[in-house]
């Protein structure tokens, strides 16, 4: 007879990957709102805001950025954080000499 702890080390794996899709989408669905966020923010010249988008954003493409391959695998992860970074250079430079 099978114990309980084998099978939940059986069913276990598929449980978590399935967490971690699900946390990827939410994460997913958190940086477009974050991303749809910058530009109207730099059109108004609410940099501040915009650099806290930004920032928010590169956080999560870091913490996420596994998932959001799988996810969207045809997504260069790189090349958007790079110009969210490059974003942050030429707009946010009054939030690093404050900090």
């Amino acid at each position: 007879m099978m114990s309980i702890v084998f099978i939940l080390y059986l069913i276990t794996p598929g449980m978590t990957a399935k967490a971690e899709k699900n946390i990827s989408d939410i994460s997913l669905t958190k940086l477009n709102i974050h991303m749809e966020r910058i530009q109207p923010l730099l059109n108004v010249g609410q940099k501040k805001l915009a650099c806290k988008e930004i920032n928010n954003s590169i956080s999560i493409i870091e913490f996420n950025l596994e998932g959001f391959t799988e996810i969207e695998p045809n997504y260069n992860w790189f090349e958007i954080k790079s110009a969210l970074s490059q974003a942050k250079e030429q707009n946010c430079a009054i939030d690093r000499q404050t900090k």
